[in-house]
């Protein structure tokens, strides 16, 4: 049986220093092997959690499979039509949409797909709508519910009138006021 002496310390994330399990038994392969193996998984469980936590792996997300939404499709008034709102949402990005949120929020009469694009700007937004989205909003507006309503920082008349306009009476006084 081959000894080695232990030396060093290398913490793992649980706080259990791996030379304590190694250390505490005669070293010889079947414990180096298992002392890897034990590394190697937890390697693997914080790979996976930095791929969760940055963006880059999410669990049940689609995949764009129609073909993503470009800033030049976005001049042709009907882009949008070969797209469900699955597919919409995960075929426009974020950028595409702020770049050209005037163009896809007049465009799209989807009511499903206006909810997305709210949506999306929603979670942009998480602390309101400013002004200047707003004016942009567009008939995109009309899907918009109270509570999102009561969120969306609305600084001038001219802002509500066009908002009002957008709605064609559609909203509520619910939503008015």
């Amino acid at each position: 049986m081959n000894k080695w002496a232990c030396t060093g310390v290398a913490i793992l994330s649980a706080g259990e220093p791996v030379s304590d399990f190694i250390c505490s038994q005669t070293l010889t392969w079947q414990v180096l092997r298992a002392a890897t193996e034990r590394i190697l998984l937890i390697m693997r469980s914080q790979l996976i959690f930095l791929l969760l936590y940055s963006g880059v792996f999410v669990l049940g997300s689609t995949a764009c499979t129609v073909g993503y939404i470009t800033a030049e499709m976005t001049a042709n008034k009907t882009f949008y039509l070969g797209y469900n709102a699955t597919e919409f949402d995960s075929c426009l990005n974020n950028t595409v949409l702020i770049n050209n949120l005037t163009s896809i929020t007049f465009t799209v009469m989807d009511p499903s797909l206006q909810r997305v694009i709210l949506n999306k700007l929603n979670q942009l937004y998480p602390s309101g709508l400013p002004q200047s989205v707003l004016q942009q909003l567009g008939p995109v507006c009309r899907v918009a519910n109270v509570t999102e309503i009561n969120t969306w920082n609305i600084a001038d008349v001219d802002t509500l009138f066009l908002l009002v306009v957008y709605s064609k009476g559609a909203w509520t006084l619910e939503q008015v006021v």
